[in-house]
């Protein structure tokens, strides 16, 4: 079935300026050391595995020595 025709058509090209990403959760984090000894970082994100890789490198501690937690996750839409 075809649509009916409109009353009006509005052609052109529209630019939009670059949006910032609101995220839900604050760019904050909390760390301490554990019961076990391990790293523990509270933080919002998407990726455990690649935060507690870059965490690890940049401490120069293995891996198995930081413990990555994320609280409720918000919404980042990719941005995180």
């Amino acid at each position: 079935m075809p649509l009916p025709a409109a009353d009006v058509i509005v052609e052109d090209n529209y630019l939009t300026p670059a949006q910032e990403h609101a995220y839900l959760q604050p760019e904050a984090g909390l760390s301490y050391i554990d019961q076990e000894g391990r790293v523990t970082v509270i933080v919002a994100g998407q990726w455990t595995h690649e935060d507690q890789t870059q965490i690890a490198h940049a401490l120069g501690l293995p891996a198995d020595q930081i413990r990555v937690i994320y609280p409720a996750i918000g919404g980042a839409f990719g941005g995180r």
